[in-house]
């Protein structure tokens, strides 16, 4: 047997000989027997999906002897044994003289929501995490619980974990009926390819490592998680007393030292561990998700450099759709982390189809491998593992000597299942896998599969004038606040009810003083930035464009489509002219700074050139005429900037 003769504790203080239980003990009882004050607490938005209620009163249905028995014998024997020295081959050897006492113990708690404190001592084991472990926090605590206790987590397990698949998100893949944890590596493997190169799209990866992170989890933030799921209240009663009423004791060389009372944390070793702390990971991750969207959208409409929540103009539904919708193309985080569902949509666009070759690595229950559709949509977990199937089963599993081999009773049950009679697996063709969107089925892609799970808009025909090559993105971004009339002006202000306008009431436009300012008014119908249209308009023949918004954008929507070095250029100008005219406008109104209206033109015709000069064309004359125009003069030209 392995002794601990040094140990150093979390402060590095370093304990021999008789002094190393004391510091295990003290450790652990600061360690578990503490209880934090957690500001994080589950809102009812991070709950998008909940148990069905008929679900959730299934679970709280009696207990029966024959489930105790069940849960007694599945323990196996070489599981670690009780702080008292029994192992569960004990009570199977003995179920015929104390089977009777002991179901009626567990049938007890169950029915009277009470545990005898006795059942829930806890002996925890310290396994070494490494060859030569110095340091408290080098050993895994593994606790060794009672048998009574196993067999109730065991029944409590046995009926939560068939329904975590509709509560838990599908990246997370272990420990729910039907997933593998292996799928997480192959995808972060696929993830992470190529990462190491210094070409390609920027990209970005994240390492998160959750320290001691079934230890740490607060029974109040549980019990919220499991009420938010939509758990029923007998069911929660049970748990969190199950959770929540530990003693500990811990073993070292062989003795038992301490005794304290927990106060947080899930137990290595306990069945139902993996379950709980599951749901707890689930929530979290839906909390960071929604974090890291609203830092993104604190970037976006920030005015400081702390990223401080500004004024929103645009609901984050709208800028995720893509740029061809009027959005700014941000993918949801949300939308990506679903990016792997295996079920149908939440608006019922899309589908992951699996066209049969020989079933060996199609799911047999919630794959799409039919016209049915996943058999789990009909046949629920426990329908399939009473006839005796397992939840991992492929298609290949399903299927024998040239016909399926799920019980007679289900097609009495199920009818639909004899309309795959003419359905079989292909033994010298490959399983392929793809993605139904509507009528059209299509390879499977990340985008194919976001494309079909975003919220979609009507499509719009001003893209190709906003975002387009070599724009200026802080221009872009001003022109399609315009285009999308989402400008804070005076107009929209005055809309508001008085308690938010307050003394406004005598507003105007501080660029001509003439009217109050809006869209069409600001570009460019207003005194000043009409005087400034006219200056710049002859540097991209616009001379006869008026100064009106609508009809510059009918001009850039005639060419929307040219390459042209020209009319690249328009667009440049139409939106430096815009952002000026913004900016002049805040100056004056919030700075009480004024330009007059030839200096706004050099800007605007200075900010051009400095981009055109950073732009390769292709050479020809009428290129080198329009750069000289601009009084640039370049020897290499390579690339259209159109």
């Amino acid at each position: 047997m392995t002794r601990i003769e040094v140990i150093a504790n979390s402060h590095g203080v370093v304990s021999e000989g008789d002094d190393v239980p004391s510091a295990l003990v003290q450790h652990y009882e600061s360690f578990l027997g503490r209880e934090d004050d957690i500001s994080l607490h589950p809102t009812n938005d991070l709950f998008d999906k909940k148990l069905l209620p008929d679900d959730a009163n299934h679970m709280v249905r009696s207990v029966t002897s024959g489930e105790v028995k069940l849960a007694m014998f599945s323990i196996g024997n070489d599981k670690a044994p009780s702080p008292n020295g029994y192992t569960a081959a004990f009570f199977k050897h003995a179920w015929q003289i104390i089977g009777q006492d002991i179901s009626c113990a567990i049938i007890d708690f169950f029915s009277s929501g009470k545990l005898l404190r006795e059942l829930n001592n806890t002996l925890i084991v310290l396994i070494p995490k490494k060859p030569t472990p110095s340091n408290v926090t080098d050993y895994r605590p593994i606790a060794c619980c009672n048998v009574i206790y196993k067999c109730i987590s065991k029944i409590i397990a046995d009926r939560i974990k068939h329904s975590l698949n509709q509560i838990v998100s599908i990246n997370q893949s272990a420990f729910v009926p039907g997933r593998k944890i292996s799928d997480n590596i192959l995808l972060t493997q696929e993830l992470m390819h190529n990462y190491h190169r210094n070409y390609g799209p920027p990209r970005c990866a994240f390492k998160v490592d959750i320290q001691k992170a079934y230890d740490t989890v607060d029974w109040r933030f549980l019990k919220q998680v499991l009420i938010g799921f939509g758990f029923h209240v007998k069911m929660v009663d049970w748990i969190m007393l199950y959770v929540s009423s530990p003693t500990y004791s811990i073993c070292v060389n062989g003795e038992v030292h301490g005794y304290f009372k927990g106060r947080r944390g899930l137990r290595q070793g306990d069945l139902l561990s993996p379950y709980l702390f599951t749901l707890v990971m689930e929530i979290l991750t839906s909390r960071v998700i929604k974090d890291l969207e609203a830092k993104m959208r604190n970037f976006l409409w920030s005015q400081e450099v702390s990223f401080h929540r500004g004024k929103v103009k645009v609901s984050w539904k709208v800028i995720c759709v893509p740029k061809y919708e009027g959005g700014l193309g941000i993918r949801r985080l949300g939308n990506l982390e679903l990016e792997k569902t295996s079920s149908v949509t939440a608006n019922g666009e899309g589908a992951y189809m699996v066209v049969l070759g020989t079933g060996n690595t199609i799911s047999a229950w919630y794959d799409t491998w039919c016209q049915l559709g996943p058999l789990s949509s009909m046949l629920s977990p426990r329908v399939i593992t009473n006839a005796g199937f397992r939840l991992d089963a492929m298609v290949s599993d399903v299927y024998r000597n040239g016909a399926w081999v799920w019980p007679a009773a289900w097609r009495d049950l199920f009818p639909v299942l004899n309309q795959l009679d003419h359905t079989h697996p292909c033994p010298n063709k490959l399983d392929h896998l793809y993605w139904k969107h509507g009528d059209e089925l299509m390879e499977h892609s990340s985008f194919s599969v976001w494309n079909s799970m975003r919220t979609s808009q009507q499509e719009v025909d001003w893209t190709t004038i906003v975002w387009f090559p070599q724009c200026i993105p802080r221009h872009a971004f001003l022109v399609w606040l315009i285009m999308r009339r989402k400008l804070l002006t005076q107009d929209k202000i005055l809309n508001w009810g008085l308690d938010r306008r307050k003394n406004m009431n005598m507003m105007c436009c501080l660029l001509c003083y003439a009217d109050v300012d809006s869209h069409d008014h600001l570009f460019f119908e207003c005194n000043l930035s009409a005087q400034v249209w006219s200056l710049i308009r002859t540097k991209v023949g616009m001379d006869t464009i008026e100064p009106k918004w609508m009809s510059i954008v009918n001009w850039l929507m005639a060419r929307q489509r040219s390459k042209t070095a020209e009319d690249f250029v328009a667009r440049l100008l139409v939106g430096a002219a815009a952002y000026t005219i913004w900016q002049e406008r805040n100056a004056r109104l919030f700075k009480n700074q004024t330009r007059p209206p030839d200096i706004l033109c050099e800007i605007i015709l200075k900010t051009v050139r400095y981009k055109l000069m950073g732009v390769k064309f292709k050479s020809c004359a009428n290129v080198r005429r329009l750069l000289g125009a601009w009084e640039i003069h370049v020897v290499a030209m390579e690339i259209d900037g159109g």
